[in-house]
C-alpha cells in the first residue's frame, strides 16, 4: 500500500525535475530585451568540451560562410560588446578537428596571416547570432543599443 503514494510522489518530483530543467535549458535572457534577438540566435556551443563537440563540429560546418555576431555581455558593466567573426573548421593533416573563429577582416583577406579566436564561451553571458537578422533586429529596437556597445568601424 506504501508504494503507491511513494510512487505518484516520485513522479510529481520527477516532473518537477523536469520542467526546472527545460526551463533552464531554454535559458534566460542574458540582459534586459536580449529576448528580442532570441530569432537570431545560433546554437554553436564553442566551450572545447567533449561533451560539446559534435555540436559545435556540426555547427561550424553548417555555418561555413556565415557572417555572426559574438556578443559577450559583462554583467558589472552592464554593457554588450560584439564582434563580427566566421565560424572556421579545420581538419589538420592527421585527422584531428579544430573550430575557431576569424574575425571578418581576417576571413575576407587573401594570402596574409588571419586573427584566430578561440573563444571560451560560456552559456551564461555569451550568444552567436547571424549578423543579418542581428543587424535588422537592432535596426528594429533601436533602444537595444543603450546596452549593446557597436565599435565605431561597425556604426553605418
Amino acid at each position: 500500500m506504501l508504494t503507491a503514494p511513494l510512487t505518484r510522489w516520485t513522479l510529481v518530483v520527477s516532473g518537477l525535475l523536469c520542467h526546472a530543467s527545460f526551463v533552464h535549458a531554454q535559458g534566460k535572457p542574458i540582459f534586459p530585451g536580449a529576448e528580442r534577438l532570441d530569432s537570431c540566435t545560433v546554437d554553436l556551443p564553442l566551450t572545447y568540451r567533449k561533451k560539446d563537440e559534435v555540436r559545435y563540429m556540426a555547427a561550424a560546418t553548417a555555418l561555413k560562410e556565415q557572417e555572426l555576431i559574438y556578443l559577450r555581455y559583462h554583467r558589472k558593466r552592464k554593457r554588450a560588446t560584439l564582434q563580427r567573426v566566421y565560424v572556421v573548421a579545420k581538419h589538420t593533416n592527421d585527422g584531428r578537428e579544430y573550430v575557431f573563429l576569424e574575425g571578418t577582416d581576417s576571413h575576407h583577406r587573401v594570402g596574409t596571416t588571419t586573427e584566430v579566436i578561440f573563444p571560451a564561451y560560456r552559456k551564461k553571458n555569451e550568444r552567436f547570432y547571424t549578423a543579418a537578422c542581428f543587424d535588422a533586429k537592432l535596426a528594429a529596437n533601436p533602444d537595444l543599443r543603450t546596452v549593446i556597445f557597436i565599435p565605431e568601424q561597425e556604426k553605418k
